[in-house]
């Protein structure tokens, strides 16, 4: 092989070295494992064919090289969107919400609790998604809800959620922040309203009063849980509180959103932990 060629090739494989390392730090630690390790070995593969071309095999060699070299950006692709096992899933989440009716049906204090049983691994300077999780608890009609509720399905779907359903229940909280039933408020900011924040993409929140989580702060194993308050204006129209239920999501990281239930009639009923995954990680 002439000089010109080989470091044309050189130059690329340099090149395709330099993509890897340039393209980590926006993926996943997985990912980025994945995508470099493809790339650095199909580079070597190249330079490695493209040495022995100078000494035998000449123009198969230069071809092997050349093939090995596209194979590379195509393997770095197919590693940038496989699952990665470093992320923690819907089924690493226990999410509860349990709910209390004052003897007046005036109020509701409802209780959510999460535990982490595995936490995404991160590496600073790798994508962690936008850098929080939030929690949201709504009121719903049980009635309507109820169908939905009782699908026998393995992995029932989201409950749909009512957003514009004018309820007559003024919404308090979150607080009495908890870790391990021990008070502690520097694990979210709470009662703050975030007008657009999004637990799904593409469904704006319209300004209910979310816990918002720095989701690099949660620890596997831990019990955190925070509280709301509902109470009753008999103004707007009547829906005792004994025909609600309260619908807590969960949205990690963009990745998923999580849904647990609590009934707020005299006979509660369990109702399975629902998840949806909204990108691939």
């Amino acid at each position: 092989m002439s000089a010109y060629p080989r470091q044309v090739l050189f130059l690329l494989a340099a090149a395709e070295i330099g993509l890897a390392l340039g393209l980590a730090p926006r993926m996943t630690p997985g990912r980025a494992v994945a995508v470099a390790m493809s790339l650095c070995v199909t580079s070597a593969a190249t330079l490695a064919l493209m040495e022995s071309s100078a000494t035998r095999f000449r123009r198969l060699a230069t071809l092997a090289a050349a093939v090995a070299f596209a194979i590379g950006p195509l393997a770095g692709s197919v590693a940038a969107g496989s699952s990665d096992p470093t992320q923690a899933r819907p089924s690493d989440l226990d999410l509860q919400v349990s709910c209390s009716v004052s003897a007046d049906q005036q109020m509701i204090t409802a209780q959510v609790s999460f535990v982490w049983h595995r936490v995404d691994l991160t590496i600073p300077g790798t994508n962690t998604g936008p850098g929080y999780d939030v929690v949201g608890l709504y009121p719903q009609v049980l009635v309507e809800e109820q169908p939905s509720l009782d699908i026998p399905y393995p992995a029932p779907p989201l409950v749909h959620l009512s957003w514009q359903t004018p309820y007559p229940w003024s919404q308090d909280g979150p607080w009495d922040l908890r870790i391990n039933g021990r008070p502690d408020g520097g694990f979210g900011r709470s009662a703050l309203v975030y007008d657009g924040r999004d637990l799904v993409p593409g469904v704006v929140n319209p300004g209910r009063n979310l816990l918002d989580l720095p989701s690099s702060t949660l620890e596997a194993g831990r019990t955190y849980s925070a509280q709301w308050r509902f109470t009753y204006h008999p103004d707007v129209y009547a829906l005792p509180a004994d025909q609600l239920i309260l619908i807590a999501d969960y949205g990690h990281a963009r990745r998923f959103v999580a849904q647990a239930f609590a009934e707020c009639g005299p006979s509660p009923t369990p109702h399975p932990q629902r998840s949806q995954t909204l990108a691939q990680y």
